[in-house]
């Protein structure tokens, strides 16, 4: 009920804002580094803020740290109107995320405490710095979804994965209020992405998220893995969580650390990102999201397959790293053995 209610919600809020798009001129337009080709729409981010906004107060009374949630969304999602408008310089942006994060964080109360046995010698708690480690967190996982968004699809694709994990995870925790929450973000992305994602009747997006809906979306998910498993007595260990938000977080850093190694600023736009290389050996843009998409879910299976069998946490955390290693690795110095692999199979298909 909770999913059909945010795809209804969503689809009802994307038709009513259409025109209000168009009379108010809310419209990303092409340029720089932007090659849609046409002006589109930017109403997805604000419609799926404002279906979760008024779905969520009938779940039941707000909580304190779900009113600082919304005040935080509020903040975030206005900015990120704003610059998809008239392209802040991304000082600004990341001036809006710590105030919005700070909301959460210190207003809110959410806060990550634990990080369990990661190394095999006992719990790792964050102590006096629980704030500031939640707030790192916070701003890599909003710039990590905001990274990818970068073709039609793939950002909500990317999150409604993750969502479908953690409300998984929820039932399985015994935590139903939080996966109510979930399911009707599940639903919201979904009817957004009746609009967003290429299929055969919809051959190019007619709306974007932007970054009020990129940003959003990962305040959303970042607050929802702490909810799960950020506590000293959440059933969900820590390690999960980064398994199911893994595919973006691990784009972020490979894509920020070679901008570091060649002496450019960590948030200057490129098109280093995996879809990007996806799309340049000749993967169209439905592929590239499938592809990504199953990456994701196939990630986040291991976590929860991992939580499920009670394998210890220093072991799944080694294997993260592994993980990270080799996918850094096949996306740096080893993409020609890809690319090779690629046309070699692409070769055998026209035999």
């Amino acid at each position: 009920m909770y999913l059909v209610l945010g795809f209804t919600l969503s689809i009802l809020l994307v038709l009513v804002m259409r025109p209000i798009g168009v009379r108010f001129g809310l419209f990303d337009r092409p340029s720089g580094r932007k090659n849609h080709g046409r002006p589109v729409l930017v109403i997805g981010g604000i419609a799926m803020v404002l279906a979760f906004k008024l779905i969520l107060p009938w779940l039941g009374p707000l909580s304190g740290p779900q009113v600082y949630l919304m005040l935080a969304l509020a903040l975030i999602c206005l900015v990120g109107l704003v610059d998809d408008m008239h392209q802040f310089s991304s000082r600004y942006l990341f001036v809006a995320q710590i105030m919005a994060g700070l909301l959460v964080v210190w207003g809110g109360g959410t806060q990550v405490h634990n990080l369990g046995n990661l190394f095999g010698f006992g719990a790792v708690h964050t102590g006096y710095l629980s704030i500031v480690f939640t707030l790192i967190c916070l701003l890599g996982v909003i710039n990590a979804v905001n990274m990818a968004d970068g073709v039609d699809g793939l950002a909500g694709t990317i999150v409604g994965v993750s969502v479908s994990w953690f409300a998984l995870l929820a039932y399985l925790a015994g935590k139903l209020a939080l996966q109510a929450m979930m399911l009707v973000l599940l639903g919201v992305i979904l009817g957004f992405l009746l609009f967003n994602l290429r299929t055969p009747w919809l051959k190019r997006a007619s709306i974007f998220m932007g970054n009020a809906g990129s940003m959003s979306l990962g305040l959303l998910l970042t607050w929802f893995a702490v909810q799960l498993a950020g506590n000293f007595d959440s059933a969900v260990t820590p390690i999960t969580a980064v398994w199911v938000i893994a595919l973006p977080l691990m784009d972020m850093c490979r894509v920020m650390s070679s901008r570091i190694c060649q002496g450019k600023s960590p948030f200057v736009g490129d098109h280093l990102h995996m879809h990007h290389m996806l799309s340049s050996v000749g993967y169209s843009v439905g592929q590239v999201v499938a592809i990504k998409g199953l990456l994701s879910a196939a990630l986040g299976g291991i976590g929860i397959a991992g939580w499920l069998l009670k394998v210890p946490e220093w072991v799944m955390f080694y294997a993260f790293v592994a993980v990270l290693i080799v996918y850094f690795y096949f996306t740096g110095p080893g993409w020609h053995k890809v690319c090779h692999f690629i046309e070699k199979r692409r070769y055998l298909k026209r035999l």
